[in-house]
């Protein structure tokens, strides 16, 4: 959120307007007078750290809102909630942001009443006891009357925006749904970013999650789109049009619904681009706006340049092919073949992705980020050994340099790559390094995932193994769970040649988890045992010690779960199976829409998506067919522990 100059964030009239609404229904704590006297007395306009008790008595549902606003960071208030709450009263809600939900009443109010401010907000609860949620209240309410006590400092580090931009990128494309927001919003606070490449990052995050709505209602989207931004942006676009507005009348073959459905569209579209590079959802918009202007000429550019893309040319409606066609007869013009482009004055033919590394241009690197120039590049499994050799021997200062392109690395990888040298030393450097934050721990997980998928020499996985084992007191905690218990998951699931080294590892991560076992979910903490009892480490885990923490009913809901690593998706499927025998479960792993994922999607209570390596042509089609949009969450990382946590809580909120 940016700072708006007529909102005046201190006035108490606006708290007190903010409260009214924020007490009335749906929020039964208003039944609470000793509640509702406390929030309107101690509560301040000026406040840095607001606390806001939220209780459904018919559904047995109680939160607390701690929104931190102005210059207190995400980490802070993390440490802050854990030092207060901690595994005493806290149980959910303090490890990452909440996102707030604008179709929610008490969710809207919040969201209207922090705009136009940088504010972070968590949504933060205990087990189901009414004792334990007062003293959650409680506890927090002292955090809130504390902080005030405190001198005034700025809480966020000055970390280089160069660094935070990468941070993003990076756990974007590792599938860090809540973490890539948490780095944004670290990014707005920071300033200096202008608003037009803020916006860029925002539709990226957007078009990944197939957030097409929510792309397409951003500010000054049409201002940002006159300013020639980068093909990947104005990709967005189209996919986000694409899937709001064409998807229906093309897939019915109505070629002139969907013009009239473009021209209907309130944005200057970039519609005069080239079909080179697009996706078939981007080329669908181009090749109907083209059809709507009866431009036969730029048609014809189009077909020519789909001429070697056949999975693009595949996955177009047939009818949409047809008619273009017909308005221009196709010639078949053969593209030139992509130069690789290189800023060494030495050679020529030196592989660009060493070159990306070599160069020392904090700018060049920006223009290969924002224009993904790298998807025209050879595979990075050729380059394997040659960039892996040139990074082992950076020194320290220039691998802090070298770590910002990871976010690149990263996009480049998917499933079926083979890069486990390159991935190795990464690894290396982070481990060295000491690179723990949420956003790091995603990166190392999806570059562990990248080595042990090569079915490394034994030698080889042992180093590796001991290197994380000697480093997991300085990363390892039951506020990461999930991401620990992601690469626990990876160990079980990957090819084995040390099984020794394996067991060490397992146990010295799950071991802190279980000594808090206490603050898990209870899906969480199942997952947890069954991982521990699979690799028979011998540890004892414990039922849940309130007797009113009950496993939900969920006979009869089905739940669609989506992700590109089949492994992942028969683990979660395999879990769901014990811990709620009377579920249904949809699975995908489709690259695109298809009418059976459609059935999937609007047949399915809750939807759980692993976007790593993902594309909007799936995710957005998923979402715009969910029965609604609040059926719809977000995996905060690729691994199956991740995957099952976003299922559950679809269930919980729901």
């Amino acid at each position: 959120m940016t700072t708006t100059a007529s909102v005046d964030k201190f006035d108490p009239s606006r708290l007190a307007k903010f409260l009214e609404v924020f007490l009335s229904e749906p929020n039964d704590i208003a039944r609470y007078e000793s509640a509702v006297v406390a929030l309107r007395e101690q509560t301040r306009a000026d406040d840095d750290l607001i606390v806001l008790p939220r209780a459904h008595m018919s559904d047995d549902l109680a939160y607390v809102y701690v929104v931190a606003r102005r210059s207190i960071s995400t980490r802070q208030v993390q440490e802050l909630i854990a030092a207060f709450a901690g595994a005493s009263y806290a149980r959910t809600g303090d490890r990452v942001p909440y996102e707030l939900d604008l179709s929610d009443p008490l969710d809207k109010a919040v969201s209207e009443f922090i705009e136009g401010e940088t504010a972070t907000v968590f949504r933060v609860s205990s087990i189901n006891n009414d004792q334990k949620r007062r003293e959650l209240r409680n506890a927090l309410q002292k955090m809130r009357d504390l902080s005030r006590k405190a001198p005034t400092r700025s809480w966020a580090l000055a970390r280089p925006l160069g660094r935070l931009i990468s941070d993003f990128d990076a756990a974007l494309a590792a599938g860090g749904s809540m973490t890539s927001e948490a780095i944004y919003q670290q990014i707005v606070n920071r300033g200096g970013i202008n608003a037009t490449n803020l916006a860029h990052l925002r539709i990226k995050r957007f078009d990944r999650l197939g957030l097409s709505s929510e792309l397409l209602s951003m500010p000054r989207l049409s201002y940002v789109l006159a300013q020639n931004p980068p093909r990947p942006v104005k990709e967005a676009v189209l996919n986000a049009v694409y899937t709001t507005a064409l998807a229906a009348p093309l897939d019915d073959g109505d070629i002139d619904a969907a013009v009239a459905a473009l021209s209907n569209i309130r944005i200057s579209l970039p519609v005069r681009e080239g079909a080179t590079h697009c996706g078939p959802e981007a080329v669908a918009v181009l090749l109907t706006a083209a059809i709507g202007r009866g431009d036969a000429e730029h048609l014809a550019v189009m077909l020519a340049d789909l001429v070697d893309s056949e999975s693009t040319t595949a996955a177009l409606p047939e009818a949409l092919l047809t008619t273009a066609r017909a308005l221009a007869p196709f010639k078949a013009v053969q593209p030139e073949p992509p130069q690789y482009t290189s800023t060494s004055t030495e050679s020529s033919t030196i592989s660009p992705w060493l070159d990306l590394f070599e160069s020392a241009s904090i700018s060049e690197v920006e223009n290969v980020r924002e224009s993904e120039a790298w998807r025209d590049w050879e595979s990075l499994s050729d380059v394997d050994g040659q960039l892996s050799d040139y990074l082992s021997r950076l020194s320290d200062s220039e691998w802090s340099r070298a770590w910002i392109r990871v976010g690149i690395i990263l996009e480049a990888l998917d499933y079926h790559s083979s890069v486990p040298r390159t991935a190795r030393v990464f690894i290396d450097y982070a481990l060295l390094a000491d690179r723990f934050s949420p956003g790091d721990l995603l990166t190392l997980t999806a570059l562990a995932d990248a080595f042990f998928r090569t079915g490394p020499s034994q030698a080889a996985y042992h180093g590796l193994l001991q290197e994380l084992l000697d480093t997991v007191s300085r990363w390892c905690s039951v506020e990461q769970a999930d991401i620990a218990l992601d690469l626990v998951d990876l160990l079980v699931r990957m090819p084995c040649p040390d099984e020794n080294a394996r067991l060490t590892l397992a146990l010295g991560i799950l071991d802190p988890i279980h000594r808090h076992q206490n603050r898990l979910s209870t899906s969480t903490h199942a997952f947890a045992r069954q991982l521990s009892k699979e690799l028979d480490l011998g540890l004892t885990w414990q039922t849940p010690d309130d007797p009113e923490e009950t496993v939900q009913d969920l006979s009869g809901r089905t739940v669609l779960l989506y992700s590109l690593d089949e492994g992942v998706l028969k683990r979660v499927a395999e879990e769901i199976g014990r811990q709620f025998p009377d579920l249904r479960v949809h699975l995908s792993h489709d690259k695109v829409g298809s009418p059976a994922l459609k059935e999937k999607a609007q047949n399915s209570d809750v939807i759980a998506l692993a976007v790593r390596c993902a594309k909007h042509a799936a995710t957005g089609f998923i979402r715009e067919h969910a029965k609604s949009k609040r059926a719809v969450f977000y995996a905060n990382g690729s691994g199956s522990s991740s995957l099952l946590t976003a299922a559950m809580k679809g269930f919980a909120q729901q």
